[in-house]
């Protein structure tokens, strides 16, 4: 629960609102739109705060034990990670330009959490190919499993 609020906070979806879609829109709040049956109350959109972002990476167990934000946190007591292994993860997504820019923005504002993002950008063949094999429907994650867990 913490590393998803840590991410939400150090994301700047406003920069990524503005950056590729001329402000026209706003934060969105959860994957439903405004005003479906099944909100049944207001969400406000969690604000970009890269320092709150840190203060639960650590709480969490992913610590910044060289001081140097351009390297990746380690483990330090993160749930079922090896002490030691480096937050590290892949970023699947395909070649279209507002996707890779996005994807590299969200990187950015990671790194500056501590966490560093290795962008792919596939064919969306690959990356939509049906399970068990396709990198988003063979929901392995292999990526983010060996990077966490396999050192």
């Amino acid at each position: 629960l913490r590393v998803r609020q840590a991410f939400a906070y150090c994301i700047d979806r406003q920069k990524i609102i503005q950056t590729l879609y001329d402000d026209l829109s706003s934060v969105p709040t959860t994957f439903l739109p405004p005003g479906h049956p099944m909100l049944t109350q207001d969400l406000t959109a969690i604000p970009h705060d890269a320092a709150k972002g840190n203060e639960l990476l650590t709480q969490a167990g992913w610590v910044d034990d060289d001081n140097n934000p351009t390297t990746p946190r380690i483990a330090q007591g993160a749930a079922n990670v090896k002490g030691g292994t480096p937050f590290e993860v892949t970023y699947d997504t395909t070649q279209a330009t507002a996707r890779a820019k996005t994807a590299e923005l969200i990187a950015a504002d990671l790194a500056e959490c501590g966490v560093k993002v290795d962008v792919k950008t596939l064919d969306p063949s690959q990356l939509y190919a049906a399970g068990p094999d396709g990198v988003l429907f063979g929901r392995s994650f292999g990526h983010f499993t060996r990077s966490l867990r396999c050192k």
